[in-house]
Protein backbone atom coordinates (compact mmCIF):
# COMPACT_ATOMS: atom_id res chain seq x y z
CA UNK A 1 0.00 0.00 0.00
CA UNK A 2 1.37 3.38 -1.01
CA UNK A 3 1.86 5.80 1.87
CA UNK A 4 0.31 9.21 1.25
CA UNK A 5 2.08 12.48 1.93
CA UNK A 6 -0.31 13.20 4.81
CA UNK A 7 0.41 9.82 6.43
CA UNK A 8 4.15 10.41 6.10
CA UNK A 9 3.81 13.83 7.72
CA UNK A 10 1.60 12.42 10.51
CA UNK A 11 4.17 9.69 11.21
CA UNK A 12 7.01 12.21 11.37
CA UNK A 13 5.17 14.64 13.65
CA UNK A 14 3.89 11.79 15.84
CA UNK A 15 7.47 10.55 16.36
CA UNK A 16 8.59 14.07 17.29
CA UNK A 17 5.79 14.42 19.85
CA UNK A 18 6.21 10.95 21.35
CA UNK A 19 10.01 11.16 21.62
CA UNK A 20 9.85 14.66 23.12
CA UNK A 21 11.47 16.56 20.25
CA UNK A 22 8.26 18.61 20.33
CA UNK A 23 7.47 18.68 24.07
CA UNK A 24 3.97 18.80 25.49
CA UNK A 25 2.57 22.33 25.32
CA UNK A 26 5.03 23.46 22.65
CA UNK A 27 3.70 24.93 19.43
CA UNK A 28 4.14 22.82 16.32
CA UNK A 29 6.04 24.35 13.41
CA UNK A 30 3.92 26.71 11.31
CA UNK A 31 2.15 25.56 8.17
CA UNK A 32 4.71 27.36 6.04
CA UNK A 33 7.61 25.75 7.92
CA UNK A 34 6.11 22.27 7.48
CA UNK A 35 5.42 22.98 3.79
CA UNK A 36 9.05 23.97 3.30
CA UNK A 37 10.51 21.11 5.33
CA UNK A 38 8.41 18.31 3.83
CA UNK A 39 7.68 19.74 0.37
CA UNK A 40 3.94 19.25 0.73
CA UNK A 41 0.88 21.42 0.15
CA UNK A 42 -1.10 23.37 2.71
CA UNK A 43 -3.92 20.85 2.32
CA UNK A 44 -1.58 17.98 3.26
CA UNK A 45 -0.39 19.86 6.37
CA UNK A 46 -3.96 20.56 7.46
CA UNK A 47 -4.98 16.94 6.92
CA UNK A 48 -2.01 15.73 8.97
CA UNK A 49 -2.79 18.11 11.84
CA UNK A 50 -6.44 16.98 11.77
CA UNK A 51 -5.35 13.36 12.04
CA UNK A 52 -3.06 14.17 14.97
CA UNK A 53 -5.97 15.96 16.66
CA UNK A 54 -8.10 12.86 16.21
CA UNK A 55 -5.36 10.81 17.88
CA UNK A 56 -5.27 13.20 20.83
CA UNK A 57 -1.68 14.29 20.18
CA UNK A 58 -2.37 17.87 19.05
CA UNK A 59 -4.62 20.70 20.17
CA UNK A 60 -5.31 23.56 17.77
CA UNK A 61 -6.35 26.96 19.01
CA UNK A 62 -7.79 29.16 16.27
CA UNK A 63 -5.50 32.07 15.52
CA UNK A 64 -2.72 30.72 17.76
CA UNK A 65 -1.61 27.49 16.09
CA UNK A 66 -1.33 23.84 17.00
CA UNK A 67 0.24 22.57 20.20
CA UNK A 68 1.58 19.16 21.21
CA UNK A 69 -0.24 17.27 23.94
CA UNK A 70 1.27 14.72 26.29
CA UNK A 71 1.19 11.41 24.46
CA UNK A 72 -1.01 8.81 26.15
CA UNK A 73 0.86 6.21 28.15
CA UNK A 74 0.84 2.65 26.84
CA UNK A 75 -1.67 1.84 29.62
CA UNK A 76 -4.05 4.54 28.35
CA UNK A 77 -3.81 3.23 24.79
CA UNK A 78 -4.71 -0.31 25.84
CA UNK A 79 -7.56 0.76 28.11
CA UNK A 80 -10.56 0.47 25.84
CA UNK A 81 -12.91 2.53 28.02
CA UNK A 82 -10.77 5.65 28.40
CA UNK A 83 -11.82 8.68 26.41
CA UNK A 84 -8.96 10.45 24.66
CA UNK A 85 -8.52 14.09 25.64
CA UNK A 86 -9.33 16.61 22.93
CA UNK A 87 -8.01 19.82 24.53
CA UNK A 88 -4.85 20.92 26.28
CA UNK A 89 -6.78 21.35 29.56
CA UNK A 90 -8.13 17.78 29.37
CA UNK A 91 -4.65 16.35 28.76
CA UNK A 92 -3.06 17.98 31.84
Amino acid sequence: MKQTLAVSLVDSLRRRIVDGTIPSGEKLPSESALIGEFGVSRTVVREAVSRLQAEGLVYTRRGSGSFALTPPSPDEDSTGGMRRPRTLAERH
